[in-house]
């Protein structure tokens, strides 16, 4: 892949791109359904978050690619948010929920869980937030 068209042609295969992106980090549009990463400078890490978890819609799928790798570092690593909150102690849920702190989004609230046995990645720093 040599183009943020290249990638788009790919993207298109899945279906309709998600071409309207209302997050909250600083992005430029590439073109339509294609975005840069988040424009942070490079010493800045980005905690393990849920992808546009505030918004009322949101993508089904989120496809990466990299045209420029950066000199060291880089990685995304990618986690299932339901089995994190699957995995977190019931008391510390509750803490969390007693405070206010959503465990859920209203809008899949009673979907199925994530099925057990997945590879899981643990978040080591930030706040808790998961779409169940």
């Amino acid at each position: 892949m040599t183009s943020a068209g290249e990638f788009h042609d790919v993207v298109s295969c899945f279906g309709d791109p998600f071409d309207a992106y209302h997050g909250n980090s600083p992005r430029t549009n590439v073109q339509d359904g294609v975005w840069t990463s988040t424009e942070y400078p490079a010493e800045y890490d980005i905690s393990l978050h849920n992808e546009l978890s505030q918004a009322s819609r949101w993508p089904r799928r989120l496809f990466f690619c990299c045209l420029v790798a950066p000199q060291t570092g880089g990685s995304t690593p990618v986690s299932d948010g339901r089995a994190l909150l699957d995995d977190l102690d019931p008391g510390v849920r509750s803490r969390f929920e007693s405070r206010g702190w959503p465990t859920c989004s209203p809008c899949t609230a009673g979907t199925a869980r994530a099925s057990r046995g997945r590879r899981r990645t643990r978040p080591t720093t930030g706040p808790l937030s998961s779409s169940c």
